[in-house]
């Protein structure tokens, strides 16, 4: 993960750099937040565990059609841009053939509005 000052460096739309790029972000439709907080004026036995439990599971929000439609035209740009992380990860082994067959068969699904 690229670290700056430490803050996770991010990309255009606030997703984090570094590290192994799964196609979910070098080919986004949602934004990958960590390190949330709980709200603060929970007791604080509770915001310590709730504390842990943000940091560790994130937050996803899906991009807003706007930006979904500005970065995608149509399903067939989607599923194009796609295949070449999902080929590119399991060319580098970091990716098994079934996990590819499903992120495609999504990706195939995935259809603008």
């Amino acid at each position: 993960m690229n670290v700056d000052g430490g803050e996770v460096q991010k990309d255009d739309l606030g997703n984090g750099l570094g590290g192994v790029r799964l196609p979910s972000l070098e080919v986004p439709t949602n934004i990958y937040t960590s390190g949330n907080r709980t709200d603060p004026t929970l007791p604080d036995f509770l915001q310590r565990l709730g504390n842990l439990a943000c940091f560790l599971a994130g937050s996803v929000e899906p991009l807003d059609e706007a930006t979904l439609n500005m970065l995608y035209r149509n399903n067939g740009v989607y599923r194009s841009q796609i295949s070449h992380p999902v080929k590119s990860l399991k060319s580098e082994g970091l990716l098994l053939q079934g996990d590819a067959i499903r992120i495609k068969a999504l990706a195939s699904k995935w259809l603008l509005d």
